[in-house]
This record gives C-alpha cells, sequence and structure tokens, in this order.
C-alpha cells in the first residue's frame, strides 16, 4: 500500500522548519482530533430504536447495584421506578448524558496522522496529481509531499513501541453523518464492554463526500511524534515552485541518509491543468 503525505515546509522567523526537522528524525506528527481542520470532525447521530425497556430495566437495575443495593432491592427499586410512565425517557436521558461525556472522553484520547492513499497503480497516482491536495496541504504549491510504503511505515512504528491501528476514511454517498446505536452502550454498560468503542471509532473515520479528494486514511497513534524507520520512505515530490532552502535541503537529507528513495520535481503542464514528474539523478 502506498500513502503519501503532504507537507507545507513553512519556516519560522529563525529560518527553523519543523516538516523538514520531522523528516531528519523520521517521525509523523499525530494530532487530537479538535486541532483537525473539518468542522464536523467526531459528529455524529444516535438512535434509540433498537431499545426496549427490558433492556432499560436491566440497566436500572445495575445502577442501583453499582450504588450498593442488592439485586434483590435493585430489582424492587427498578419495579416502583417503571411505574412512572417517564421512567422509559428517564432512564435513555441518563443513559445519552452518559454516552455524550464517553464520547468525548475517547475522542480526547484519540491521536492522528492522515495520509493519503494511491488511488491507482499508476506510477504517480492520486492524490499526487490532485491540485487541492497541494494547495491545501502543501503550501500552495510550494511544500513537498512524502511517499511511503504503508505496510513498512505502520510495522516499524509498532518496532518502535508506538500502538498504531489504520482506519480508511469512508466517505457516505448520501452525505449522512454516521448513526451510533446507543443499544451498543446499554449492552457495553452492562458487561463493561468495547461495543462503543468501535462505534466511535467508525464514527470518527467518516467524512463527507466534499472531502473524498484526499482518499484519507488515517494513523491513530501516540500523541506527538511518532517515530517510524526511514527505509519506509520511498519517494519526495517536490514541486517546481519549492523555495531553495526546501530543495537544498531535500537534497542534503538525501546525501546524508544514503538511502535509495528517489526525489521528483512536479511540473506544471504547458496546454492543459495537469501536472507532470522529472525524476533528479
Amino acid at each position: 500500500m502506498r500513502l503519501f503525505k503532504f507537507r507545507a515546509a513553512y519556516q519560522d522567523k529563525n529560518g527553523n522548519c519543523r516538516d523538514l526537522d520531522a523528516l531528519r528524525s523520521s517521525k509523523l506528527w499525530f494530532s487530537k482530533v479538535n486541532f483537525l481542520n473539518d468542522p464536523y470532525e467526531g459528529r455524529s447521530t444516535y438512535s434509540f430504536n433498537n431499545i426496549n425497556d427490558s433492556l432499560r430495566k436491566k440497566v436500572l437495575t445495575k445502577y442501583y447495584e453499582r450504588k450498593g443495593h442488592s439485586a434483590v432491592e435493585s430489582k424492587g427499586m427498578v419495579k416502583k421506578e417503571f411505574k412512572n410512565p417517564d421512567a422509559s425517557g428517564n432512564v435513555d436521558e441518563f443513559m445519552s448524558n452518559n454516552f455524550l461525556h464517553f464520547y468525548a472522553s475517547h475522542l480526547e484520547l484519540i491521536s492522528i496522522c492522515s495520509m493519503s492513499m494511491a488511488g491507482s497503480d499508476d506510477i504517480f497516482p492520486p492524490p499526487l496529481n490532485s491540485m487541492m491536495m497541494w494547495a491545501h496541504y502543501a503550501n500552495g504549491f510550494q511544500g513537498f509531499c512524502l511517499e511511503f510504503d504503508g505496510k513498512s511505515l505502520v510495522e516499524s512504528m509498532r518496532e518502535n513501541g508506538h500502538a498504531i491501528d489504520c482506519f480508511p476514511i469512508d466517505y457516505p454517498e448520501n452525505d449522512e453523518l454516521p448513526i451510533i446505536d446507543l443499544r451498543n452502550y446499554y449492552k457495553d454498560y452492562l458487561d463493561n464492554g468495547l461495543r462503543s468503542t468501535d462505534s466511535i471509532l467508525k464514527a470518527s473515520s467518516t467524512k463527507s463526500r466534499c472531502w473524498n479528494y484526499e482518499r484519507e486514511i488515517r494513523l491513530i497513534g501516540d500523541d506527538g511524534y511518532n517515530s517510524y524507520d526511514v527505509k519506509a520512505l520511498k519517494a519526495i515530490y517536490l514541486p517546481n515552485k519549492a523555495p531553495k532552502f526546501l530543495i537544498d535541503s531535500i537534497d542534503e537529507f538525501k546525501k546524508t541518509q544514503n538511502l535509495s528513495f528517489d526525489i521528483y520535481v512536479v511540473e506544471l503542464h504547458s496546454h492543459k491543468y495537469a501536472f507532470g514528474y522529472r525524476k533528479l539523478e
């Protein structure tokens, strides 16, 4: 699997460039969800459709037991509660509030490195030919793009002690928010299961179709920098508008690493909206 990572290569006022520093040290940055650029990041809707009073009574019984009541006492209290016609709604309100807190706390634990998957078997596949990717994530065609062997990248991160998972982004045709079945959360409440965690990860891997040009796959790992084996790096792509400091830095990096990855210059086509690719020898 070929994976691509576009970098802006901004320089600070002292001439330092975090993206180049990360490249030199063989590291990728993993961001918290609230720092990502999609305004719908982590958003979802919830369904109570598969929840009945039998399940609600079990949940309420478990609640009273956790408060220190015996099983017999808890069942009696639940029986009394459900004489109230609002009992079902009260349980749902309690559980939905609990779930919202649970959901938010899980999102705080997730750190993401967004990569792009190759869209074809071509030598220069999407997203390399996406003008929007170069514009949005490579400083308006002045940054650079890294190509990795995805399997080697993930395996090397795991070997370096990072707990890495991978989730390709789903772009649903109906453009509707992911739906989380709260029945799973009710069942987790009873047996301390992990069904809801899986649902949250799925919801966090769903985006609107307007983002599908990114062809995103998410690496879930430790917050901050995660290190990899530089041998997973297969190519670096530099636009012909790249500033001199960036070209010189990439050239120096390759010489110091003594590796066989390729460097390509991405050029503008003279007669149509398209890119060309020239290998640097």
